[in-house]
């Protein structure tokens, strides 16, 4: 009977062993950090933008815009936001330089192409290039574009003749234009 009893305080004395050790619980401290982001690149960045107007070859036609292959830019950018969710817009202006006399540069923005994620911006309709800010895109949640042409939002510009009385001959107009992303 001493061997039974023996025998059942060592079951008993093995079984708490067991349990004791897989009701253990470790725990591990985990945090994030995820910086706010706001960066934007017109690509490619090395070529400028030439837009000319046509030579007409026949009286009496009117003067259009030459098209280039050159004037299409790609607006890329990254962003996250802060917990209180307000979202970005990129605006753009004039810093310097003025458009032909009787001329006026217009930009369109298009919507948002490639293999990028996120919430992209809403692109405005097309505007009229002044030197004060104008928003092209609103609504830029936590997103990238990706990279490079053929990413993003293209950005095309043309020259339209609004006064024919003021045009004159002039060899070049450089205008330098702003790119900015903010708040809304």
């Amino acid at each position: 009977m001493i061997t039974n009893c023996k025998t059942f305080m060592f079951i008993l004395l093995f079984s708490m062993v067991i349990k004791a050790q897989t009701s253990q619980i470790n725990t591990v401290p985990l945090s994030f950090e995820i910086p706010e982001i706001a960066i934007l690149k017109i690509q490619p960045s090395i070529e400028p933008v030439i837009i000319s107007l046509e030579t007409i070859t026949e009286a009496g036609n009117p003067i259009t815009s030459k098209s280039e292959n050159n004037n299409d830019k790609w607006l890329n950018y990254s962003s996250s936001i802060a917990e209180d969710g307000v979202t970005r817009n990129v605006s753009v202006e004039i810093l310097s330089g003025t458009a032909p006399p009787g001329t006026e540069i217009t930009l369109n923005t298009g919507s948002y192409v490639g293999s990028g994620s996120g919430q992209f911006g809403i692109p405005s309709e097309q505007i009229t290039l002044k030197k004060s800010p104008q928003k092209i895109l609103t609504g830029i949640g936590g997103a990238f574009t990706n990279v490079g042409p053929q990413n993003g939002h293209s950005l095309s510009y043309s020259i339209q003749i609004k006064n024919y009385d003021l045009l004159s001959f002039q060899e070049n107009h450089v205008l330098f234009i702003s790119y900015t992303i903010s708040d809304d």
